[in-house]
């Protein structure tokens, strides 16, 4: 049986591995241009950059920073599932086109309307006492 150590750091390969296939596959095949590639950017630098903080936090035995980057890479991890449903419902609804992978901008409308809710949340309950 693998101790919670082991998991983390196996969450922690998987997080950082993600994160870092979501900027490289963001910057090679962007489907709504350049507000797309530098939210995907922007958003993907700094969830790695908030799980690679918590790590140093928990090797430093300082649970509670540690705490609060993995609740703000949870949030932005969110904020992405978040974008990706809103942006389906849109399409199917018909109140958003995509164009087929042309390159076109498109969808980032609803992606900067949806960002600061999550990053809204995020420090309310990190610094909640």
């Amino acid at each position: 049986m693998r101790s919670i150590d082991d998991w983390a750091r196996i969450l922690l390969g998987a997080g950082l591995l993600t994160g870092a296939m979501a900027v490289v596959i963001g910057l090679l095949f962007p489907i709504g241009g350049p507000r797309e590639v530098s939210a995907t950017v922007l958003f993907g630098v700094w969830f790695l950059v908030c799980l690679m903080l918590a790590f140093r936090a928990i090797r430093a035995d300082d649970i509670v920073r540690h705490r609060r980057w993995m609740i703000r890479a949870f949030a932005i991890g969110v904020g992405v599932g978040t974008i990706r449903i809103w942006i389906a419902l849109f399409v199917i609804t018909g109140l958003l086109d995509l164009p087929p992978l042309s390159g076109q901008p498109s969808g980032s409308r609803s992606s900067c309307t949806l960002w600061p809710r999550n990053f809204g949340c995020a420090p309310a309950r990190c610094h909640r006492k």
